[in-house]
Formats: C-alpha cells, structure tokens, sequence
C-alpha cells in the first residue's frame, strides 16, 4: 500500500463511518507511521493498528478491500500487544474528520516499538528515526524504550543492533571542514624533514 492508497482508504472509512453515523479513532503504527507521518518509505504490505469500535472498523474494512481490491486484512490489529500502554501524548494526526480521527505513533514511540522488535529488516526504521529524533548513543536509545516498556521484555539484540548502528555511524563520519584541513596538512607535511625536499 502505498500513502495514496492508505489515505484514499481512510477517507472511504470515514464515509462509511458517516453512513452509519459512526465514529471511530485509529492510532497507527509500523510501516503505516512510517509512510504516512514521516515518508520514510513509499510502501506497506498492510495497516498495524489499534483502534475503537473494531466490530464496525472490521466490517467496512473488508467493504473497502473489495471495492478497492486490497488485503482482507489491509488493517488489522495484529501488532496490539506491542503498543505500549503509557498514552502517546506526541501521536501525529493524519486524518481528522467528524466521523474518524487517524493519528500515527510518535517519533519516541516508533523507536521504542522498532527496538522491542529488533528485526533485521526494522534496522533502516531504527536509523532514520535515531537521525530523526538525533540520539547520538545507545545509551539515549536504550532511555526511550525503558521509558515505555519493562526491562523484562527488552531483549539483548537491542543493545547488539543499537552498538552496531553507532559503531557503523562512528566508521562511516565524514569529518568537518577544520578536520579535513589538519588531515590535508599533515598529508603534505609527510616525508619533509630535514634533509628532505
């Protein structure tokens, strides 16, 4: 799905909603968050999200698969139990109509939730939203997620993805211009001693 699609979705559901004189609100996560509050990527296989009123919401979802030909299940609830319960008082409001409101997870909330997983494929979510938020070290990381989940859950692959990105970061640092300078003098300055030309 891409932002498109996903927007084109949600305003249909707010109609639908509208039809039945319904309300619903939808707070989204993963790849959804990332497309639509950061555009940090341009495609989703499907919607992570909680949200009220899910008989109604599962109902005209499916509605709207058929109309629109996507996945029965283009929105689901499936990621839940990875939702911190602590309230996202930074969410980013996508859609805010009268019969339905779309926010999206918080910068800190994306994190926390991507360094819980800690999977292969979430890495790129993880830097873009360590740059995002500028978080210069693990330790600042590590604080964001304890702030929202138990230590008992925090697995050791954080620690291991997050000293990685950052030694990487450290290896890959292009160095400033007064850098670049010292470095380019000392080049030249090499082999000119005494008795050398």
């Amino acid at each position: 799905m891409t932002k498109e699609t996903i927007i084109k979705a949600f305003k249909r559901l707010s109609e639908l909603l509208g039809e039945q004189d319904k309300q619903a609100e939808i707070y989204v996560v993963g790849g959804g968050a990332m497309i639509l509050a950061y555009n940090a990527r341009t495609i989703t296989k499907d919607i992570d999200a909680i949200y009220s009123n899910k008989e109604i919401i599962y109902k005209i979802s499916k509605e709207i698969a058929e109309e629109m030909n996507l996945d029965e299940h283009w929105i689901n609830d499936a990621a839940k139990s990875f939702i911190p319960t602590k309230k996202d008082e930074n969410s980013i409001i996508i859609i805010d109509e009268k019969n339905l409101k779309v926010m999206a997870a918080s910068e800190e909330y994306m994190l926390a939730m991507k360094l819980l997983a800690s999977r292969v494929e979430d890495k790129p979510d993880i830097e873009f939203l360590l740059n995002r938020l500028n978080i210069k070290s693990a330790a600042e990381a590590l604080y964001i997620i304890r702030d929202l989940y138990p230590d008992k859950l925090i697995q050791p692959k954080t620690q291991y993805v997050l000293e990685e990105i950052f030694l990487q970061k450290k290896e890959n640092k292009t160095p400033d211009a007064f850098t670049k300078d010292r470095q380019n003098r000392q080049e030249q300055k090499k082999g000119k001693g005494w008795g050398r030309e």
